[in-house]
């Protein structure tokens, strides 16, 4: 199953792969590698989180709208803000209503980058709206 750009549900499916094939191992008589399978697949589901955690802390993908005066050097502002937070930029997107730019980025970068963003944006008396 897939949430956004990630897959879900996988080690769930590949447990019950591994459970089943344990069983088969079991009743085919191999009681010797069934138990060094039954370890390595534990060590696999004990680490593979903790994997899954750290490297979650490394890139994080997330959609910034932002909706700004209509102005080129406010348009620049932003693009700094997003490269001073070494915020890779993914994709691109622009709406005008109006008067109104409407500036969706989606960029790609450690979480901690992205929470510092959301604060410069926060604090900017330029943007007139913000969603994240």
């Amino acid at each position: 199953m897939r949430k956004g750009r990630r897959v879900a549900g996988l080690s769930a499916a590949a447990t019950l792969w591994l459970a089943a094939a344990i069983g088969m191992g079991i009743r085919g008589g191999y009681h010797l590698l069934v138990p060094v399978a039954t370890c390595t697949i534990l060590l696999a589901l004990w680490i593979f989180p903790r994997l899954e955690h750290w490297t979650d802390n490394i890139a994080e993908t997330r959609a910034h709208k932002v909706i700004i005066p209509p102005d080129s050097e406010k348009m620049s502002a932003l693009n700094r803000k997003f490269e001073a937070r070494a915020l890779k930029l993914f994709t691109r997107h622009m709406v005008k209503t109006k008067d109104t730019p409407i500036c969706t980025r989606t960029v790609i970068g450690p979480p901690k980058n992205h929470h510092a963003f959301v604060q410069d944006i926060l604090a900017d008396r330029d943007v007139t709206e913000f969603d994240y």
